[in-house]
């Protein structure tokens, strides 16, 4: 059969190379770990749930009542003309009371040249009429109605979520359902939606409780994964440097481009300024041009660019790496990441045309964001993968409930909280891989945060001496 075919491919790959053989053992691993958590499913409060429903119902039905009381005319001249009552989440509805009725300028258009009513569209019109905000706030309680309680109710089996981890990018050829990443950072689908797409809204995450009351939920987070990836494929001696001083890594950033110390950006007068400091680290990272760098921090594209300079010049190396690592993708039309995943780039090798100058940037950006996503993911996967060994080897009844980004967030029977503390931090910290924190590493070092509490939304944190 093909299976056997690939099969039996893929045996002889494993032995003849390294890479592919590590990656055969952690991909099958982990593929037994995620299995554990999908099958167990993850506790949710539905008292909790109803009320969270009946909130968002509220705030529904008063941001309705808001609108029609901030365009009264424009929305019975509306109505009077199409014979129906305006329905404000109607894309064509909204459109026609805000720019035909009202007279708003159009600050965005669709694909199809019609006015838009997309949520940045409804934020640049937010000062020029009240019915605005309202939208806002509306749309905001519907997504959550629709994406937590709707979901929720409807797809748990026995008070659990199963969420369905996808861990490598595929399409069903029955279904045509397609899913998962091509950096390989988790996604998740099914029934119970999307596990990547909860907010930090602690609201919402006080559904999630732990597997019985003598529990609790604890969650450990690894700290600026993506930059700690970033300074070990760069070897720049200033973030590395950052981080084994134990610095926050925005703060240090910040104070390198504007001045002072990575101390004094952590002060709440200077939230602002560092804030300016994470977006420039992720616009870095992620290939994002003056014009976005612009509308991310409310500035000129002359002040976004003066940003984009002084970044580079305060971090020559790192951006040195950046420029190999483009010419590399240029030349080969691949990325590789340290886990050994290989991105095929092909769009990378077209000429710089203007044709294709925007196909080519595109894979450029990929050929550093998706090795830097990709080893963040796998880093996690693999803590993971060794700590649901550990939880098996030491027969514990604490249990994985997720991954979500660059965290685990288990349920823990209090009895055991002070060990799988221990042990989880040791896990995820030292991962004993030979380009992390092997002798011949960078010595960038790991670091997690841990919090615990009775719900997923009521979390406090956790010191090695609690």
């Amino acid at each position: 059969s093909d299976l056997w075919r690939v099969a039996k491919k893929l045996k002889e790959l494993s032995e003849k190379d390294p890479k592919v053989k590590f990656m055969s053992y952690f991909l099958s691993e982990a593929s037994t770990a995620l299995a554990g958590i999908e099958t167990d499913g993850w506790r949710i409060d539905n008292e909790y749930l109803e009320k969270y429903g009946e909130t968002q119902t509220t705030a529904i039905e008063k941001a309705q009542d808001e609108i029609r009381k901030a365009a009264p005319e424009a929305i019975s001249l509306y109505e009077a003309k199409v014979g129906k009552t305006f329905n404000p989440s109607s894309s064509t509805a909204l459109g026609a009371v805000l720019y035909d009725y009202i007279g708003l300028p159009v600050p965005e258009q669709t694909a199809a040249g019609k006015p838009s009513t997309a949520k940045g569209a409804l934020k640049a019109l937010k000062d020029y009429h009240p019915l605005v905000s309202h939208v806002l706030v509306m749309r905001k309680a519907e997504k959550a109605y629709n994406a937590f309680y709707k979901r929720w109710k409807t797809g748990q089996e026995n008070g659990r979520l199963h969420f369905r981890y996808n861990l490598i990018k595929y399409q069903d050829a029955d279904t045509g359902e397609m899913g998962g990443a091509a950096t390989g950072r988790l996604s998740s689908s099914g029934a119970a939606g999307n596990a990547q797409q909860i907010t930090k809204d602690d609201v919402i995450r006080r559904v999630f409780i732990p597997d019985d009351d003598e529990s609790v939920i604890l969650d450990v987070d690894f700290s600026t994964l993506e930059y700690v990836i970033a300074a070990i494929y760069s070897k720049d001696p200033k973030l590395c440097a950052a981080f084994m001083k134990g610095y926050d890594i925005h703060a240090a950033v910040t104070a390198e481009m504007f001045g002072g110390t990575a101390e004094e950006m952590m002060l709440p007068e200077n939230k602002k300024l560092r804030q300016k400091g994470k977006t420039m680290n992720f616009s870095v990272l992620y290939g994002a041009g003056a014009k976005n760098v612009a509308d991310q921090l409310g500035v000129s594209e002359d002040e976004a660019k003066e940003f984009l300079s002084t970044y580079q010049s305060k971090f020559p190396v790192l951006f040195g790496w950046i420029d190999r690592a483009r010419k590399r993708a240029q030349k080969l039309g691949y990325s590789e990441s340290k886990f050994g995943r290989i991105r095929y780039l092909p769009d990378a090798k077209l000429p710089r045309t203007k044709a294709y100058i925007g196909r080519v940037e595109a894979a450029l950006r990929q050929a550093i964001n998706g090795p830097i996503q990709g080893d963040a993911s796998d880093v996690c996967l693999w803590g993971l993968v060794r700590l649901s060994h550990w939880l098996k080897e030491t027969k514990k009844k604490a249990r994985v409930k997720a991954t979500i980004h660059d965290a685990l967030i288990l349920s823990v029977p209090l009895t055991e909280l002070e060990d799988v503390y221990d042990a989880v931090v040791k896990i995820l910290t030292t991962p004993g891989l030979p380009w992390l924190d092997g002798p011949k590493g960078p010595g960038v070092p790991l670091r997690v945060s841990v919090a615990c509490g009775l719900t997923w939304g009521d979390l406090h944190d956790v010191q090695p001496s609690d």
